[in-house]
Parts: structure tokens; C-alpha cells; sequence
């Protein structure tokens, strides 16, 4: 009699959340190198391709939804295609955006809430901190060994956005086991991660990446010394901030910036005093809360952002605000910043309040600068995640009542 061959959902599903964790950067490099093989030839996007599906079809009995959740993702496949049908100057953008939302973004949010329940999700997790580091490593490897390094244009006045946003997460995480667990190679390539974010030129990442470092060290380990911490950091941030040590910093990390081939362009703006000056953002921002007082209640509609000035709004609430009015989209704001809270305050784990801060952080908080929640997919990873955790200590909590 032949062997059957049994496959686990539950590793196929652990492949799945690993495959999405390194999909932006290290998954890249990855099928770069199997491109290499001779015998692959240009099949190497398929193989990809392959594993996601493979995961994702045997992950499929290890997948955890309820009536609300179906609810949840019924709902908002039927607001596209009312919106699609009815909103007609939006149309050509809901039809670009709807199937990847639909399909690739959404979904996270089921997976955020299976991983929920997944037994070893502090494991996973430890995981997923060393393949940041990883990630972090290969990439910095990557741009200064196979790349010219940016021009004097981009140095100066681009920066590379893209990276700084798709690396962000892998440096938050790593921070968090920095303060936590203070081991060497976690403190090493969290002080790495954040000078190679000020040097990547966008001031969104690396100021989310700064806040995340100043919450973790006010918090500390234990509210004892709470309140004597949070004067201490503050004070010596404005002490340092005040005196010439500041500026002296400023230019060394600029030279060092520009010796390496990255951008120059955080450090120009905090030396010229520029930093919080968003030119292009406050033209955006001005049509966009024109829109808003013209309809708040019932919004303009999906996609709105988009049809009004040909740019998504740069900002996760004016864009919910646009689309949805004012009520609808506070409302919505206000469900995902709870729930999220929410996760937090149940997670039985440091290891799960690690990866949600990190998640909140790095792309919830990152929409209020850059993306948006038609493109960005970790937000929904975290949404789902977030409610599986509350989800979870509610059913523990019902079943120590019966035992009690």
C-alpha cells in the first residue's frame, strides 16, 4: 500500500504568515537568486506564486472565521460594488483597486485572525524578529554592494520612500526586542535599522520609528519609576535638542549620509529648520477639507480622494473623512484604534504586544503620513489579529468562570 502523504495546515499556515511577513523585501531577494538557477529560467515568479497558493489552499481548515467576520468581509465587498456601480466619476480607480483589495488585502485580515489562536505565536514571532534582522542586514548588504547608491537628486530632494515604509516594520519589530530583552545583536541592528531610516530621506518612517523608541522607554518594564522616566527623557531631549551637540550630530550623520551614497535630505531639513514643512501635502490636505465641508455627512464617496485632486489623500482620517463624511469615517477611525487598543491591553504575551505595536506603528500609524487602506495590507493583518486576541481572552475568560 502506497504512504499517504498528510499535510499540517498548521505549518502550512505558519508558512503563510512567514511568506507575507518577507514578501516586500527578503522575499525579493529570494526569487532573485532563484532566477540564478539555469533550469528556472523566467519561471521564478511562478514558484512564488506557487507557495503563496500552496500555503493558502492547505492553511484552509486551519482558518478560523465567524458569522461576524463574514459579515465583516461580505460588507465590505458589496460597498465596492455599489460604490463601483454608483459612484461613476470614481470609477476607473475603485476598478483598479477593488480586486487587489478583494483579494490580497482583505484576506489578511482572516489570516491576522487565525493567527490569533495559533498555539506558538510567541515562537513565530521570535521568528519573525529574526527574519527582520535578516532583512535589515541583506538589504543594507544589497544597496551597498550591488547599487551605485542615489543620485544627487534623489539624495537631496526624493529620498527612497518606498523602502523606507516596506523596512519599517522590520526595524520597529526589532526595537521592541531591543528594549525588551536588551541583548546585544537586538540593540546593534535596532540602532542600524534607525539611522539607515534617516538616511533612506523620508521623514514619516523615521519619526514613527523615533515615537515607537520614546513610547517603549517611557513605559519601561514597570510603572514604578513612570513618572520620573518620562521627565528624564523629556528633559534630556530638550536639553540635547538646545544645545550645539545637536546641530554637531546633525551635520556628522549628513556626512556620513552622503559618503555612503543615502539621503541627505532629513538632516538638510532639520539643519534649514524645514522639517514640518509638507508643501505639496498642505495643497492635498487644503481640496481634500474643501471636499469634506461641501459634504460631510455622506462623504463623496470611495475613492473620492483620488477624483478630486488625482492623489490619495497622505492621510488615513481625511481620506475616511473624504470618502465617508465625517461621522461614518470618525466612526470607522474610532473602531479600528479600539479594537487595536483593545488586542493590546488582552494579549497574554510581551511577544504579541511586541508585534502589534510594531504593526501599529509601522503601517497603521504610517497612513496618517503615507499610503492608504485601499493599498497598504499589514493594516488588515493587524485589525484581524487584534480582534482574534480579544476574541480569545473573552473565551478564556468564559470558560474560568465555569471552572471558578
Amino acid at each position: 500500500m502506497p504512504r499517504k502523504i498528510a499535510i499540517n495546515s498548521r505549518k502550512t499556515f505558519l508558512l503563510l504568515v512567514i511568506l507575507i511577513w518577507t514578501q516586500s523585501i527578503l522575499l525579493p531577494y529570494v526569487e532573485a537568486v532563484i532566477m540564478r538557477f539555469p533550469f528556472i529560467g523566467g519561471f521564478h515568479k511562478y514558484i512564488v506564486i506557487a507557495a503563496f497558493v500552496i500555503a493558502i489552499i492547505f492553511s484552509f481548515p486551519y482558518f478560523t472565521v465567524t458569522s461576524r467576520d463574514l459579515f465583516f468581509l461580505f460588507s465590505t465587498v458589496i460597498l465596492f460594488l455599489i460604490e463601483w456601480g454608483v459612484y461613476q466619476e470614481a470609477e476607473a480607480y475603485i476598478r483598479r483597486y477593488m480586486v487587489d483589495f478583494i483579494i490580497l488585502i482583505l484576506p489578511l485580515y482572516v489570516t491576522g485572525v487565525s493567527f490569533a489562536r495559533y498555539e506558538d505565536k510567541d515562537k513565530v514571532i521570535k521568528l519573525m524578529y529574526y527574519l527582520s534582522i535578516t532583512t535589515i542586514a541583506i538589504d543594507i548588504i544589497y544597496r551597498f554592494t550591488m547599487t551605485g547608491g542615489m543620485s544627487q537628486v534623489m539624495s537631496m530632494y526624493q529620498g527612497d520612500m518606498d523602502k523606507a515604509y516596506k523596512i519599517l516594520p522590520h526595524c520597529c519589530l526589532v526595537l521592541y526586542f531591543a528594549i525588551k530583552e536588551r541583548k546585544a545583536i537586538s540593540i546593534i541592528f535596532a540602532v542600524i535599522g534607525g539611522l539607515y531610516l534617516l538616511m533612506l530621506g523620508t521623514r514619516g518612517a523615521a519619526l514613527l520609528f523615533l515615537i515607537m523608541f520614546a513610547v517603549l522607554l517611557i513605559m519601561g518594564n514597570t510603572s514604578k519609576w513612570r513618572t520620573i522616566r518620562i521627565i528624564a527623557i523629556f528633559g534630556l531631549a530638550g536639553v540635547f535638542l538646545l544645545s550645539s551637540w545637536y546641530e554637531s550630530v546633525l551635520l556628522f550623520l549628513q556626512r556620513q549620509a552622503q559618503s555612503l551614497g543615502l539621503s541627505v535630505r532629513i538632516f538638510n531639513k532639520l539643519i534649514s529648520g524645514e522639517a514640518m514643512r509638507y508643501n505639496d501635502r498642505g495643497l492635498i490636505w487644503s481640496a481634500m477639507f474643501n471636499a469634506i465641508k461641501e459634504k460631510p455627512f455622506i462623504g463623496n464617496g470611495l475613492c473620492a480622494d483620488r477624483v478630486i485632486n488625482g492623489y490619495y489623500a497622505h492621510n488615513i482620517a481625511i481620506e475616511l473623512w473624504v470618502d465617508f463624511g465625517v461621522i461614518f469615517g470618525s466612526i470607522i477611525l474610532a473602531f479600528v484604534i479600539t479594537t487595536i487598543i483593545t488586542g493590546y491591553s488582552k494579549a497574554d504575551s510581551e511577544y504579541e504586544k511586541g508585534f502589534i505595536m510594531s504593526l501599529f506603528f509601522s503601517s497603521f500609524c504610517m497612513m496618517f503620513f503615507s499610503g492608504s487602506f485601499l493599498e497598504e495590507p499589514l493594516p488588515m493583518l493587524l485589525l484581524g489579529f487584534c480582534v482574534g486576541i480579544a476574541r480569545s481572552s473573552k473565551r478564556n475568560n468564559s470558560l474560568n468562570k465555569l471552572f471558578v
